[in-house]
């Protein structure tokens, strides 16, 4: 029908209002008093009012503020090494907890722990530290200076000998420096220390001194010097075992490093046998892993551990393989037996195939080759035989 238009019907030259048509843009003016009904007309959801959009969005904020503020607690739980979850996590911590309890580990700061077995290790550590201080500081001032300087390394002979000469000088008084016998070994000790005069040089020094009078002053003189040498030699005893220390500790990492070399280049022992990583990685902690010590201290290995256990067997028998490899230079002993072993269960192998079935021939034939795999794994054990 010609003329149509939204709200109005064109019949011939007049138009006729449709009573069925609906001009929305009139219903819209009435919306705010019927929205329900222009919602369902427009086919539009019902549209909020200015007061209720602008309370939604504040729930909606005050909603979103929530979750952040939960968000963020959950992230500082998780930051936190200390949190109650991550400690709880840990099976150490009601073995801690008992060994505190019972005092053996008194100044454990259990809340300040990660709950690890290394951050266990080291509060032990540090406990026996702490004990071993404070017994430290109950022992004489001579024994507490014997066990300090052992500790920095100091030999125990040279700390005898500094000690004694230091009781000595200490006990020479004025009135004992009177006696000649007293001043001539004041000086005489003296000499030793401060020149390389032979025990004849100095005697007749020591006459001249007498000779001239001069000998008490040179006694004492002699002996605040001896004092201040016995000091000093305190501390070059001292800084000497640090520097032993330094170039031990120094030399000990270059062996561990030449250790570590070794092992990595080490592709193969036995001729054909790969060493695996692993291997690799349990070879060098034995070598470096004491698991011993002799009398006098040092440690050992698990090799070192096992000879001294049962040096019998472990010498006779690494001097077995140290002859059989020509000093460990040619392993081929090893490799040959193991070929050897290889090539018999093949031969095995082979033997107990059945020749005369065609189709197992054809199963193993190769595509463009008339020669079958067995006949030419027969012609690869042959060739073996030969060889090995």
């Amino acid at each position: 029908m010609e003329g149509f238009e939204q709200g109005t019907q064109t019949v011939g030259e007049g138009t006729m209002q449709d009573p069925f048509s609906i001009d929305l843009g009139q219903m819209a003016e009435i919306g705010e008093l019927v929205p329900d009904i222009v919602d369902e007309l427009s086919g539009e959801e019902p549209k909020p009012k200015p007061e209720e959009v602008q309370a939604d969005n504040e729930d909606k904020d005050e909603l979103v503020d929530k979750k952040e503020e939960v968000k963020t607690e959950e992230e500082d739980k998780k930051e936190d090494p200390s949190s109650k979850d991550t400690k709880n996590s840990s099976p150490l911590i009601p073995y801690a907890k008992l060994v505190k309890e019972e005092g053996l580990l008194p100044n454990f700061n259990i809340d300040e722990w990660d709950g690890s077995a290394e951050g266990f290790v080291d509060a032990i550590n540090q406990e026996v530290e702490l004990g071993v201080n404070n017994y430290k500081e109950t022992l004489p001032p001579q024994v507490k200076w014997l066990a300090d300087n052992l500790d920095d390394g100091v030999p125990l002979q040279k700390l005898l000998e500094i000690d004694n000469q230091r009781f000595e000088l200490s006990n020479i008084t004025e009135d004992a420096l009177q006696e000649d016998s007293v001043q001539k070994n004041v000086v005489r000790q003296f000499y030793k220390e401060t020149t390389r005069f032979t025990d004849e040089q100095i005697n007749k020094a020591i006459e001249r001194l007498e000779t001239t009078g001069e000998l008490e002053e040179e006694s004492k003189s002699s002996l605040e010097a001896l004092k201040e040498i016995n000091a000093q030699k305190e501390q070059q005893e001292r800084q000497a075992a640090i520097e032993r220390q330094k170039t031990y500790e120094k030399e000990r990492q270059e062996t561990v490093q030449k250790f570590k070399d070794n092992i990595e280049q080490m592709d193969e022992v036995i001729p054909g046998v790969k060493v695996s990583r692993g291997l690799k990685d349990q070879v060098f902690n034995a070598l470096m892993k004491p698991v011993g010590q002799t009398e006098d201290g040092q440690y050992l290995n698990e090799l070192a551990y096992a000879a001294r256990q049962n040096p019998l067997e472990v010498e006779t028998k690494l001097m077995y393989i140290w002859k059989a490899t020509k000093g460990l230079k040619d392993f081929s002993v090893f490799g040959s037996s193991g070929k050897k072993q290889a090539i018999k269960e093949f031969e095995d192998t082979v033997s107990n195939m059945d020749f005369n079935k065609t189709t197992q021939q054809n199963q193993y034939r190769t595509g463009g080759s008339d020669t079958s795999l067995i006949d030419d794994m027969v012609a690869a054990t042959e060739i073996y035989n030969r060889e090995y």
